[in-house]
């Protein structure tokens, strides 16, 4: 007997507990066989999958836009359709485009999905019957595939740590790819851009893999999806050198006197390449005929290439002639 004055005894708390175990193991065995029950009989569902395609002519690009996924009536267990559901975001279906008979000519070919209901039904699994596809039919408009090559070009930004920069171009590795797609959209890409690539505060050479930009190239095939671009960076010094002022297209019987009559050139190299600078590398020239206001710029003639930035000290002169 239950006593209802106290705490239960240990024989009732282990009698209860039997109760409610069975009670558990009940009601988890009903709502399993329910289940059992439910899954084994067949439903009707809707589902969308994308779409592969696969027998593209080589030499032909299709000028219209593909569908990427059909959508398609299924009856099936409710076994099947949980197992579909699981697999769903792996599975696609698979189009072969030679199923497609020719329209007009062979520019145009059409593929009712309705030829291929079996093919479909077959891909999804045993068990599953296919009802009803949309879309309708798949429609090919091929044009002839034009290939050309075209320039890559690096979109980079850069920054560089102190005394550091560019010691040469930077480089893409394969500097060209091949395009290919209708002629009249091929013929307007003059080249393919990389996506950004940005480097700050760097101090010596980089070799940076980057993805090609596609963003605007909707239609259109090309033979890599990335490329390697090089950039070649080197810390530098300044100098500074000075040189004599050599004047043209003096009248016959002139010379001139410049005030100064030196200037400085003032340019930035490699540190390496530092000692190897001398003066007969550079010319600072200016021309008569360009003079106004008794004034003369001073153009750099000649510097070597390996100079950078290099700038003329006093920019202009002052100038008299005589004979």
């Amino acid at each position: 007997m239950l006593n209802i004055f106290g705490k239960p005894s240990e024989k009732e708390k282990v009698k209860l507990n039997s109760k409610a175990f069975t009670f558990l193991t009940c009601l988890l065995l009903a709502a399993f066989f329910w289940l059992i029950s439910a899954l084994s009989k067949e439903y009707t569902s809707v589902i969308v999958l994308p779409i592969k395609y696969t027998g593209l002519p080589a030499n032909k690009v299709v000028a219209n836009k593909l569908p990427l996924a059909l959508q398609a009536n299924i009856r099936a267990s409710g076994f099947t359709l949980l197992e579909l559901g699981w697999k769903r975001s792996a599975k696609f279906i698979v189009i072969d485009a030679g199923d497609a008979r020719p329209l007009r000519g062979k520019k145009v070919y059409l593929l009712p999905t309705a030829a291929i209901t079996e093919k479909i039904a077959m891909q999804l699994g045993k068990g599953i019957k296919v009802s009803k596809i949309l879309p309708d039919s798949v429609v090919f408009n091929y044009n002839k595939k034009t290939v050309k090559k075209v320039p890559v070009i690096a979109d980079v930004h850069l920054t560089f740590a102190g005394q550091h920069q560019l010691s040469d171009s930077i480089s893409v590795v394969p500097a060209e790819v091949e395009i290919a797609g209708e002629q009249s959209l091929i013929n307007r890409i003059a080249f393919v851009k990389t996506k950004l690539i940005t480097l700050d505060d760097i101090s010596k050479s980089k070799e940076v893999k980057a993805l090609l930009d596609y963003d605007d190239l909707d239609g259109v095939d090309i033979n890599a999806k990335s490329v390697v671009v090089r950039v070649p960076v080197a810390e530098f010094t300044e100098g500074s050198i000075e040189l004599p002022i050599t004047a043209i297209n003096l009248p016959k019987g002139y010379k001139i006197k410049t005030f100064p009559d030196k200037v400085v050139v003032k340019y930035r190299v490699n540190i390496r390449d530092y000692e190897k600078i001398n003066p007969s590398m550079f010319s600072a020239v200016i021309d008569y005929k360009k003079g106004t206001n008794n004034r003369l710029k001073v153009d750099l003639a000649k510097s070597p290439s390996i100079v950078k930035f290099a700038k003329v000290v006093p920019e202009k002169v002052e100038f008299i002639i005589k004979k």
